[in-house]
């Protein structure tokens, strides 16, 4: 016998094959069928069997586990304010079959309200990344929201000063794309190369075994298989597995995405409920270190040079009008071209850097069945074959597309049953298989 908390729980050592017996657990009795490649929750029968060396079960309706090990019941863990990774009625989704769990671990979270009222405690850490303006995304009001919402749940906070990483890996970035003709997504950037990069790796110092983001999209580990799968968020509305493609099966056993089924009116309600004082913070839309939406401007002042007037050209060279600077214009844009006369309206569908031209046709003219893209990522860590069907998301907006994928060694093709309309150099192609990511790359 062993305690656990107030309790005494008598349990029968397994055997190959076996069930465990549990009794007297928190004044209820369960038994509990010990899965081979996972974790029982739900009662069974004494006539159901199961292998059990070297597996995890959770005691149901508990906040206790027990590892079963070559025919030995040991407790494993008893969840407190500062223990993390049970719930009341399981394990979270995110654990692996084997994967060693600790007393004391810790839970990095950007949901911490929600995640401690399912039974996880949990750590808020605010990443600073704009200091430029005070209200701005991951500025220092975002940092006194952190800490109020910390102050109210009883949890730590720290403040970690990412600045110059943002700077190299998402503004730059974002600045070189548009001065190469290219249209960027700095949220997939950010998303790589801080929160799911250095906040990661910060995380894990701090003694963090996962990363807990707002994002709403989903991750479920498929048994049968041995993979974890990244899914579309419940409220596709709000869904963002678009900006998720890059991620791997080496961080997804470690993120939670506690907002994953919820709605986001859910959401606010819920916030409102735990006392969080941004329950009814407004929602941005916008580039975060570009608060006021004007990226001209800010393109302008980093990079002049690229708005030098040039020449609107049709498919056939010829000149039609005079343009305010390459980084003004992305493909498919119809207003402020200012572009009048015979065959019009006109649209922008190529954008020449070299020849600092801006190439415009009609509305047919925008029409794409294939599709290239390089700096592929697979969430499987490979694609399914070297070709496949699939469907195909061009930009955040679009819906997906039905298309065949051909796999190079450096980029893929795809190619659309129905013509995508502005497919834009510097967007991501996501693939999906139904609800679940594939993968994707840049297009070029």
């Amino acid at each position: 016998m062993f305690g656990i908390g107030k309790k005494t729980a008598v349990i029968a050592a397994p055997v190959e094959g076996s069930v465990i017996d549990i009794t007297e657990v928190n004044d209820s009795v369960f038994s509990q069928k010990i899965l081979g490649d996972g974790f029982a929750v739900e009662p069974v029968t004494s006539d159901i069997t199961a292998p059990c060396d070297g597996k995890v079960v959770l005691l149901a309706d508990t906040l206790h586990a027990v590892a079963v090990e070559a025919g030995k019941v040991q407790l494993l863990i008893h969840v407190g304010i500062d223990t993390v990774t049970l719930q009341g009625h399981g394990f979270i989704s995110h654990v692996k079959p084997g994967m060693t769990i600790r007393k004391g671990e810790t839970l990095l979270s950007f949901d911490a309200a929600y995640l401690k009222s399912q039974g996880k405690a949990s750590t808020v850490m605010i990443v600073v990344t704009n200091l430029e303006d005070i209200h701005a995304c991951c500025s220092l009001s975002a940092v006194d929201d952190a800490k109020a919402v910390a102050s109210v749940l009883g949890i730590p906070h720290y403040t970690l000063d990412f600045r110059d990483v943002f700077k190299e890996t998402v503004i730059d970035y974002f600045v070189e794309a548009y001065a190469s003709g290219n249209t960027p997504n700095p949220c997939i950037a950010c998303n790589k190369y801080i929160k799911f990069g250095l906040l990661w790796e910060k995380a894990k110092q701090f003694g963090a075994n996962f990363l807990a983001t707002g994002h709403y999209a989903r991750i479920a580990y498929n048994q049968e298989r041995n993979i974890y799968e990244l899914l579309r968020g419940t409220d596709r509305h709000k869904d963002q597995s678009y900006v998720l493609y890059q991620l791997t099966q080496d961080i997804l056993p470690h993120i939670l995405f506690p907002m994953a089924d919820l709605e986001k009116t859910h959401t606010r309600e819920l916030a409102k409920t735990f006392g969080l004082p941004v329950f009814d913070k407004p929602e941005s839309q916008d580039i975060c270190f570009i608060p006021d939406n004007d990226y001209k401007r800010f393109l302008r002042s980093r990079i002049p040079a690229a708005f030098c007037t040039g020449d609107f050209v049709d498919a056939q060279g010829n000149c039609l009008g005079r343009h305010q600077g390459i980084p003004c214009y992305t493909i498919g844009q119809r207003r402020g071209l200012d572009l009048g006369g015979p065959g019009g309206p006109y649209y922008v569908t190529a954008l020449d850097v070299l020849h600092n031209r801006v190439i415009v046709g009609n509305q047919e003219s925008l029409f794409s069945h294939t599709v290239f893209a390089n700096q592929v990522s697979w969430v499987e860590g490979k694609p399914a074959a070297s070709s496949f069907r699939a469907q195909g998301k061009i930009r955040y907006a679009a819906k997906e597309a039905a298309c065949m994928v051909h796999v190079n060694e450096e980029r893929i093709q795809v190619d659309f049953d129905i013509p995508q309309r502005a497919v834009t150099a510097g967007q991501a192609l996501v693939l999906y298989d139904g609800e679940r990511v594939l993968g994707g790359g840049v297009i070029i």
